[in-house]
């Protein structure tokens, strides 16, 4: 009880200290060194005071930097159009197997995020000026990260889309 009490103590320590650090459960091992109490084993008392000292060998990882590398790692592998959004993305981590004699563990993570489309809106209207609507829809649509498209001309008489491209508005929704 008292070296539960004491790792408890040094988690919460260690947590508030390194706030990305993780230690976990199966990755920690304990020893107590020094057990002393004011009375000696077999005498009753109503109050008495233990100390001790536990030797903590743990294995940890920090959380930011796991986030770190697969971030990375997945940003290498999009192509250039694509971008990973670091606001949905999740992380789950977990050390699969542990070696405290030797200080090493295979740590294994779940990574889920989302993949978003980075369009070009001046390579877009270089494509579209002088096109008209089913020219549009055709360039457009082609792109699977395009979903619907909605093509409107102004006034109603004109029939393709300006030539000059700061005259063609795009709206993405």
């Amino acid at each position: 009880a008292l070296s539960q009490e004491l790792v408890a103590q040094a988690r919460t320590t260690l947590a508030s200290e390194n706030p990305d650090i993780r230690i976990l459960d199966n990755a920690i091992d304990t020893q107590i060194i020094e057990q002393q109490s004011e009375f000696s084993a077999g005498k009753e008392a109503e109050e008495f005071t233990v100390s001790g000292k536990v030797k903590i060998r743990a294995l940890s990882y920090d959380d930011g930097d796991v986030r770190s590398i697969i971030f990375e790692r997945i940003r290498r592998l999009l192509p250039e159009e694509k971008k990973l959004s670091e606001e949905t993305a999740t992380l789950e981590a977990g050390l699969a197997s542990v070696n405290l004699s030797e200080g090493v563990g295979i740590l294994r993570a779940h990574f889920e995020g989302t993949v978003v489309y980075q369009i070009s809106r001046d390579e877009l209207l270089e494509k579209v000026r002088g096109k008209s609507a089913e020219e549009i829809r055709e360039i457009f649509l082609s792109k699977p990260e395009i979903e619907s498209l909605d093509v409107e001309f102004f006034p109603f008489w004109v029939k393709t889309a300006p030539s000059i491209a700061g005259k063609i508005r795009l709206d993405v929704k």
